[in-house]
């Protein structure tokens, strides 16, 4: 998907149309992957989840928290051997910390993005 366009609303259409839901929605997007798990139960409760782009994005941190959680596992297990299990372990780190900032970014340019590993997880998650 291609990025938003959005027109500045005038005085007579108010503060909730225009610029103003495509804010919210974006806001509740970042909301559900910055804060993680915690985030997505935020977006989740208190925010548009009816919204196809919220909901994705609460599905995609969800799954990322799953990833992460075995992520952890695998790199306690591999950190047992020296220094392989060190640079395995800082691989692991690095490509999550490169999913969740291209994870926001996509969200800032109004894109539906789909992460490797964690959106076959997310497709089992019906939110």
């Amino acid at each position: 998907m291609g990025t938003w366009v959005s027109s500045t609303p005038s005085p007579s259409e108010g503060a909730s149309s225009g610029q103003g839901q495509q804010g919210d929605v974006v806001l509740w997007q970042l909301v559900a992957w910055l804060l993680g798990i915690i985030g997505a139960l935020i977006a989740y409760v208190a925010g548009p989840k009816e919204d196809p782009r919220v909901r994705h994005w609460i599905r995609m941190s969800v799954a990322f928290f799953i990833v992460a959680v075995v992520a952890l596992v695998v790199s306690i297990v591999i950190g047992f051997i020296p220094v392989i299990g060190f640079l395995v372990t800082i691989l692991i780190d690095l490509g999550l910390l490169a999913i969740w900032v291209l994870g926001i970014i996509k969200i800032v340019q109004g894109e539906l993005w789909k992460p490797p590993i964690v959106s076959r997880i997310a497709e089992a998650i019906n939110i």
